[in-house]
């Protein structure tokens, strides 16, 4: 975040393109919020190793990644034109 933050200065993006980053940033941290509360709650219920409870890990974690690839096409669309015209 810290660095989307500092190219968002530094591009001096719009306020459009703010509110897609700090979209984004929320859906980050509620994510990975939730990905935790369900390892925990599953740790907590099923201590042995369950190959059920793998999967339900597994499946927290497969949300993680496609939120972060929302963020990435996000910050795609914003940042490489201004990048490319750099160079």
């Amino acid at each position: 975040m810290i660095l989307v933050l500092l190219a968002g200065w530094f591009f001096r993006i719009n306020a459009n393109e703010w509110l897609a980053c700090f979209i984004c940033f929320g859906l980050m941290l509620s994510a990975e919020a939730i990905n935790t509360a369900l390892e925990e709650l599953v740790n907590l219920v099923e201590p042995n190793f369950n190959p059920k409870a793998g999967i339900v890990k597994d499946v927290a974690a497969a949300a993680v990644l496609f939120a972060a690839l929302c963020c990435i096409i996000v910050g795609l669309f914003i940042f490489l034109p201004k990048i490319l015209l750099l160079f």
